[in-house]
Order: structure tokens, then C-alpha cells, then sequence
């Protein structure tokens, strides 16, 4: 299980919670991502988390975006002790193998402390994916796409298959449908034992929960659930963990939310149409605050939305943040509510 060293009183319990920072990488220079990490860091934030897209999005040709884990390898060297990540890292661009290597490098140079986040790859259902996100990309950079979830969730549970051989064993050999090693050394090996703890992120009930169930140390639900609708996900997680025999406890169980937070009503309302006046270009995009998840308003009423989802059985949040001085204020205003 991951290490969640924060705890707060809910109903007479003490519950463990952590809270993470989200980069909006979109547009972002080295510099600004520099400065949001090392602020993360200093605000007692408990990761930090960059985005894996090769196109910004849901812009993907008005702003630059930086590839996600030569950025990340590069904060390394100006953080010292905040948990680093990919929320999350598409297998579908790069080969699992490779991904073991990259991965055990960054392990090695942070002295351990990668949460390695993985995902299958988006969707092509939605208008949004079809004009911007993951679809766009692939065609872009040449990458196979199958419109078949099951394939790329079969895929993936290949290629984490891959990785934790890679990161345990002296010569991997794996011969799979999708992907194949053979006597794959990675030396060295991650720092971390027996491998960084593996995230599984998405919400697909009848495949990717299950990859979930079989390999995570962490699941992240994301963007656009309610407390009941996290709750419901859990329960069939929990169903996959009994059907394979893993133990549902140890995986940490994570949301991630976009935050919105104003010091009254009447900020927040500004704040809020200056947002949407943002996105209003991007027909079927919503900002991640004003999904079903956000975190919004004033911090009590962030305080008690945060309160109901983890009485859902939200253990961790990883939060993005419109601008900076949002994280800032979020870190003073909320988070000590929920450490004990």
C-alpha cells in the first residue's frame, strides 16, 4: 500500500487522505512547471503529477505543451521530497519495455520517488476525443489506435505484466499478444521495492477495474463522479479484487478533481464565468472544476465536499489547479482542515 502519512476525524474515524497537485501543462513554459513543482513541494502538497499528452489539449494547435517524462526526469533535480508522477502514462505510445527502462531511470535519479501512473490510452466516443485529445495525436504521431476498448485494456495488462518483470527480475522473457520481451535487462533496477507503486487510472467497470484489481497499488477515479457515483466504482473493484483473490485494502483508492476555490459567493462567481469564458470555444469540453468531481467554492464549502468523498472512500486527491495562487490558497485555507 502506498504511504498516506496525513489522517482526519470523519464520524467518529480516523481516515487517511492525501492530497496531490495536478499540473496544467497546457501552454506551461519549463520554468512556470518548475516553479509549480517546487511550490507544490514547499506548500506540503503530497505529489506532483504531470499530464501524458503529445498535443495540447483541448487546444491541440494554439499551445505548446512539453512531453511529459523528459519534464519530469528534469524536476527531479529541483524537488527533493515530494512524490512524483504521470497522471497517467498512455501505453499505447511508448513500448512497455522501454517504459520499464524510463521508469526505473527516473526511480533511481529522484533516490525512489516515482509513483508510476498508467492508463490505457483515452477514448474516441466523445466529440471532445474526437477533435482534440488522445484521437488527434495518434494519427498525428503515427500510433495504432483500436476502437476496441478490451484490446487496449488487454494491451495494457501486458505491458504492467512487462514492467514488474523488468523491475524484479535479472532477464525478462514475456511472450503476450501485444507485446513480447526476450532476457530484457534493466539494470539497475527502480530503487523502490519491489517496483514504484503502480497506478491504475479510468473508470471502465468491466476492464480496466479488473487490470485495476490485478496489479494497482492505486486506483484514480477521475474528473466527473459524485460521492455516490466513486462509491459505486469501489464496489465493483472490490468484486474484481475477490474474484482474483488480491487484497482490495491495499490499493489506495484516488480522485482527481479540478478545484475552484473563491474567498465568498460573489468571487466565485466571477471566477467561475471568467472559466467558462475560457473553454467557451471548445464545443463539448467542461473544465474539470465544473465537472461532477470539482472541488468549488468557498474553502468550507470545498471542506465539505472533500468530507463526502471521503466518506465514499476517497483516500488520496489529486487536484488541478487553474493558476497558481489557487494551489496557494487551497494549501492554507483546506488541507489543514483534513491533517491531524
Amino acid at each position: 500500500m502506498l504511504q498516506i502519512t496525513h489522517c482526519t476525524l470523519i464520524a467518529g474515524r480516523l481516515i487517511m487522505v492525501s492530497f496531490g497537485f495536478y499540473a496544467d501543462m497546457d501552454g506551461a513554459t519549463f520554468d512556470e512547471l518548475k516553479e509549480m513543482s517546487v511550490e507544490a513541494e514547499r506548500l506540503g502538497y503530497d505529489s506532483f503529477w504531470l499530464i501524458d499528452h503529445l498535443h495540447s489539449f483541448p487546444a491541440p494547435d494554439r499551445q505548446p505543451i512539453l512531453e511529459s517524462w523528459t519534464t519530469l526526469s528534469a524536476l527531479t533535480m529541483v524537488t527533493k521530497k515530494i512524490r512524483i508522477g504521470i497522471l497517467v502514462t498512455n501505453v499505447q505510445n511508448r513500448l512497455p519495455s522501454l517504459l520499464a527502462k524510463m521508469a526505473a531511470t527516473v526511480d533511481v535519479i529522484s533516490n525512489g520517488r516515482l509513483e508510476m501512473g498508467l492508463g490505457a490510452g483515452g477514448t474516441g466516443r466523445s466529440s471532445i476525443h474526437q477533435k482534440s485529445g488522445y484521437l488527434p495525436e495518434y494519427e498525428a504521431y503515427g500510433t495504432p489506435f483500436s476502437e476496441r476498448v478490451s484490446v487496449r485494456i488487454r494491451r495494457l495488462d501486458e505491458a504492467v505484466q512487462i514492467m514488474n518483470l523488468m523491475w524484479t527480475k535479472e532477464r525478462a522473457t514475456f511472450n503476450g499478444k501485444y507485446y513480447a520481451v526476450k532476457d530484457a535487462i534493466c539494470n539497475p533496477h527502480p530503487i523502490q521495492k519491489p517496483h514504484p507503486p503502480i497506478w491504475i487510472a479510468g473508470q471502465g467497470e468491466k476492464y480496466l477495474l479488473s487490470v485495476a484489481a490485478k496489479y494497482a497499488d492505486a486506483v484514480n477515479l477521475h474528473w466527473n463522479l459524485t460521492p455516490d457515483g466513486f462509491e459505486r466504482k469501489l464496489s465493483v473493484l472490490r468484486a474484481h479484487c475477490e474474484r482474483y483473490g488480491t487484497d482490495y485494502s491495499h490499493i489506495t483508492k484516488s480522485l482527481a478533481a479540478g478545484v475552484l476555490l473563491a474567498n465568498d459567493d460573489r468571487e466565485f462567481s466571477d471566477l467561475k464565468e471568467v472559466l467558462v469564458k475560457r473553454y467557451r470555444a471548445f464545443e463539448g469540453f467542461t473544465p474539470y472544476a465544473l465537472q461532477e468531481s470539482g472541488i468549488t467554492g468557498t474553502p468550507e464549502q470545498c471542506k465539505s465536499k472533500i468530507t463526502s468523498f471521503i466518506k465514499s472512500g476517497v483516500q488520496y486527491f489529486i487536484l488541478n489547479f487553474t493558476e497558481l495562487e489557487q494551489a496557494k490558497m487551497f494549501a492554507r485555507s483546506v488541507i489543514p482542515h483534513f491533517r491531524h
